[in-house]
């Protein structure tokens, strides 16, 4: 159940443009870079200017060895089936996402083929069903044993281990978070799968009120590549369409008639005034019932306790949808990226009208993210 709040003041659209079928490059860390300097390739749809993936996407490896599909929703979010496979062409595993989580049984296993583990997530929740050593012999089975989850994280020089009991399924006893140093990040209480208390270290001594969510991490690839992150090589000449890449992209002069009538001549002035604002489908309160079900707290952004508001300007078209999104004033670059991508994610608006007629409006949206204590 998630405890933090969201508040969200003024008022929002989604830009249903999408980009053509795309090949981005990535390096070894999943950042978008020049072909010349990558690991992998995926060939995908995107949203150039709100920056969220839509529809099939495929990775490979440069040798066109596929390690990943899967896809997303016109939302952004990953939805349905996916499968990762090795760079050998071995499956690693497979499972379903409903609205960004995984969903329902997922199986992992080793690359000589032999089952490691055997799941299932429920709302964002992880129960074990029976997982294996690389020798085959059983170290969780229906559900009770050690957990022992070690991961690496986007440019953290160390590991992430987690450790812990499951009991027929859930959660048991004490559970701790710790870098590969040794260095204490969070402990936690579990008694029948509820969580009873915990303490933070980090960036200072707190009390928890709920457990945190990184049991079991998906790959940092997703937090990567879903926040467009590139290379320090890569530039705008490299993808043209990616307008927040530094560098310029040569552009021709249109030619223009000689004259030009009143029908040819469009009112592209944005206001921020006008006689009826641009609403939301269903009101303010349907607004929230969607950030509700929609934000989700970056996992960074909670273990380090980072909280305050984000303010995002957009103008509103003329047809309802978003375009020009940036980030008027930014705090954390995971709360940036999550106020952006949500507010990209919202269904078509009734656009803003002046004097009768369909006006583009620009507004600046705070978003507060705050932490419950």
């Amino acid at each position: 159940m998630r405890k933090y709040v969201f508040l969200i003041f003024c008022i929002l659209s989604v830009s249903s443009s999408l980009a053509q079928k795309q090949i981005l490059y990535y390096s070894s860390k999943w950042e978008i870079t020049p072909k010349e300097l990558a690991a992998y390739f995926r060939v995908c749809n995107y949203n150039s200017a709100s920056l969220f993936f839509a529809g099939e996407v495929r990775d490979y490896t440069l040798d066109s060895t596929l390690v990943m599909k899967g896809s997303y929703s016109n939302y952004g979010t990953k939805d349905g089936e996916f499968f990762f496979y090795y760079p050998s062409g071995k499956l690693q595993a497979q499972g379903n996402f409903k609205k960004d989580l995984r969903d329902g049984t997922w199986k992992y296993y080793y690359e000589d083929g032999n089952m490691k583990l055997e799941g299932v997530f429920t709302n964002d929740d992880f129960s074990p069903v029976n997982a294996y050593d690389p020798a085959g012999n059983k170290i969780i089975n229906n559900g009770t044993g050690p957990w022992n989850f070690e991961y690496e994280w986007y440019n953290q020089k160390e590991r992430y281990i987690v450790k812990g009991e499951f009991l027929d399924g859930k959660k048991e006893g004490t559970w701790t978070c710790q870098l590969s140093s040794g260095d204490l990040l969070y402990r936690e209480i579990f008694k029948d799968g509820q969580f009873k208390k915990g303490v933070s270290l980090v960036p200072f001594r707190r009390d928890l009120q709920e457990p945190f969510g990184n049991k079991f991490m998906l790959p940092y690839k997703f937090e990567v590549t879903e926040k467009f992150i590139p290379t320090i090589q890569t530039e705008r000449h490299h993808y043209p369409q990616l307008n927040f890449l530094p560098g310029a992209v040569p552009t021709s002069t249109p030619e223009l008639p000689t004259q030009l009538s009143n029908d040819s001549i469009k009112d592209e002035r944005v206001f921020l005034v006008v006689d009826d604002p641009a609403e939301f489908p269903g009101g303010m309160d349907a607004m929230m019932k969607f950030l509700a079900v929609n934000v989700k707290y970056p996992v960074e952004a909670r273990i380090y306790g980072v909280q305050g508001k984000v303010f995002v300007k957009f103008i509103v078209e003329k047809d309802g949808s978003i375009s020009n999104i940036q980030i008027a004033k930014g705090l954390d670059q995971s709360l940036n990226k999550e106020a952006i991508r949500v507010i990209s994610s919202f269904p078509a608006w009734k656009p803003g009208r002046q004097s009768g007629k369909p006006v583009r409006t620009q507004f600046v949206l705070p978003v507060y993210f705050k932490l419950e204590h």
